[in-house]
This record gives C-alpha cells, sequence and structure tokens, in this order.
C-alpha cells in the first residue's frame, strides 16, 4: 500500500521475524528454523549474522556429491551414491532439523511444481538431487574467484 507515494514513511530499522529467513536466503545464506527462531531483529543484528553464518562460497555440486556419497555409503550402505527415494524421506524427517512429511512434499512442490511426486525418481544421487531437484548451476569457487578478480 502507498508504494508509489512521496509521503514521509518512518521505518522502524526492525525486520519481522516472518521475514527474516526471506532476508536471508535473498543474500545467498539459508539459515535453519533454529537458527531464526526469533521475535524481530534490527537491521545490524541480519547484518551480523548474515556476515558471521553465511558460506564463504555457495555449496556447490562438489559439496552435494560428498554429501550424497556420505549419507549413500554410511546410512544406506550404497557404495554407487544412491539413495533409494523412501530412505531421503527418512533421514530428512529423523536427521538434521527433522522435518514433517507435510514440510518435505511442500518442500519438493515448490522446487519441482505441482507434479514433484512424479518428477523425483525412485532413487536419488547427487546429480539429480543438485540439478533436478535443487536447481544448482555448476560453479567452480575458482572461477568465481578470477571472476571477482578481473
Amino acid at each position: 500500500k502507498d508504494e508509489n507515494t512521496t509521503k514521509f514513511r518512518k521505518l522502524e530499522g526492525m525486520v519481522p521475524l516472518n521475514e527474516l529467513a526471506n532476508l536471508m536466503r535473498a543474500l545467498g545464506y539459508y539459515p535453519t528454523n533454529k537458527e531464526i527462531a526469533v521475535n524481530e531483529a534490527d537491521l545490524d543484528t541480519c547484518i551480523k549474522l548474515f556476515v558471521n553464518h553465511r558460506p564463504i562460497y555457495g555449496i556447490g555440486k562438489k559439496q552435494i556429491q560428498e554429501a550424497v556419497n556420505i549419507i549413500a555409503k554410511e546410512e544406506v550402505k550404497n557404495e554407487e551414491g544412491k539413495i533409494p527415494l523412501d530412505r531421503l524421506y527418512e533421514l530428512l524427517q529423523t536427521r538434521g532439523e527433522p522435518m514433517t512429511e507435510d514440510e518435505i512434499k511442500d518442500a519438493f512442490e515448490r522446487l519441482l511444481g505441482d507434479e514433484a511426486e512424479n518428477e523425483i525418481p525412485e532413487e536419488v544421487d547427487a546429480d539429480i538431487l543438485s540439478k533436478n531437484i535443487l536447481g544448482f548451476e555448476e560453479t567452480d569457487a575458482d572461477e568465481v574467484l578470477m571472476d571477482n578478480q578481473n
């Protein structure tokens, strides 16, 4: 409301809780729900949170490959780096910051659209997870360094 106005607006300098995660994600840092369990934060706190907790480089295909291989090897006993979809659901519900089945379905629908259940194969590997589900583009950290130096 009143976005195209010349009226004076008083900004409080506070970020509502329901927007804090979106702000961090827009900046390239993906906090867990536990990390953003606050009512509100001032801008200085948001900047400190971002600067102190964001990864220097984004997560890329190499990190996804390593994580999937560890999970496949240790949790599924699959040396080929493949995780059965039902086991992936189980791990998402019981490890790290556990998700409910509805949260998992919602996340997949947001990533893949309404036909998410039909888009995910019965076994997931690093390529499927990074490219087909998460939509990551392959970026090499060395390339990023070279681009930033030019």
